[in-house]
């Protein structure tokens, strides 16, 4: 088996596979550009770690830097507490000391490729961790914090994978169509890609729900740059949304995008919009 020739794979990363082959392999990849970086790898799945070893054997070095502490390979049920709903925060907590823990110990930050799908195969749990996917992501723009995050498509359905890719700034094709993730930029509280239709109201209900942008602020920045296509009802979710949060929203768009037009047609009066 050989190694893909493609880039970076990015920096929080929702990867949904058919062939446990197929995790593995990109699992290699994205450690082994960690490694290259400077950075401590944690592999994480289900079985024994000694097994989960031979799962990076491609990997040129891995066995060493497992034994010099430069990797490490990790069965799900020590990473994460495996037999209750997750605890977002608490689950972030354990990642971010690990992350500087690994500063501490001279690496450039931390890098995992995690197995997670055992953790999500009921709807209280699916919530949980989807919740908790944000949390990360908004601690990754700011710490040397990256992750593969891998779901086994014959456990979870369409559908549920899409939940979790959407919480995602990069996943594997097809994973979702909508995505609402962290900005790095710290006048964004939030950013919305993709195409929302029919289809896809539900998700980015939920994704709002769980991400959660307004919080406690009355006022927000959307960076909806990369909204590819957004029809009426979208723009209500995103509307009725604010509306329960008590907000508004400033959503910088392109001058020609579907949502700028929307805006300008419905005039909602939470969504405020920002050309650029």
């Amino acid at each position: 088996m050989q190694m893909p020739h493609s880039g970076s794979l990015g920096r929080h990363v929702c990867w949904a596979f058919d062939d446990p082959a197929d995790f593995r392999l990109r699992a290699a990849q994205y450690l082994s550009e960690g490694m290259a970086g400077g950075a401590r790898v944690i592999y994480i799945a289900k079985g024994d770690p000694e097994l989960l070893l031979d799962d990076l054997s491609i990997v040129q070095g891995f066995r060493p830097a497992v034994a010099s502490g430069a990797a490490q390979v990790m069965s799900i049920d020590s990473a994460y507490d495996a037999h209750a709903t997750i605890d977002p925060a608490q689950q972030l907590q354990f990642y971010a000391d690990a992350t500087e823990q690994a500063l501490a110990d001279g690496h450039t930050g931390l890098r995992v490729a995690a197995d997670t799908t055992s953790l999500v195969l009921t709807d209280a749990n699916l919530d949980a961790f989807a919740r908790y996917e944000h949390l990360a992501d908004r601690y990754m723009v700011s710490h040397p914090l990256t992750a593969l995050c891998a779901f086994d498509r014959d456990w979870l359905t369409a559908e549920q994978v899409a939940q979790l890719a959407c919480m995602h700034p990069q996943a594997s094709p097809e994973a979702t169509q909508v995505r609402l993730y962290a900005a790095a930029d710290a006048q964004i509280d939030v950013v919305l890609d993709g195409e929302i239709d029919m289809a896809s109201h539900r998700l980015l209900h939920a994704a709002l729900e769980r991400a959660d942008p307004a919080g406690q602020n009355s006022s927000i920045t959307i960076d909806a740059m990369g909204v590819e296509f957004i029809d009426h009802e979208g723009v209500y979710v995103l509307s009725e949304y604010l509306s329960r949060r008590a907000a508004t929203a400033t959503v910088r768009c392109r001058p020609e995008s579907s949502l700028a037009i929307l805006i300008q047609l419905l005039s909602p009066p939470r969504l405020h919009l920002e050309i650029r």
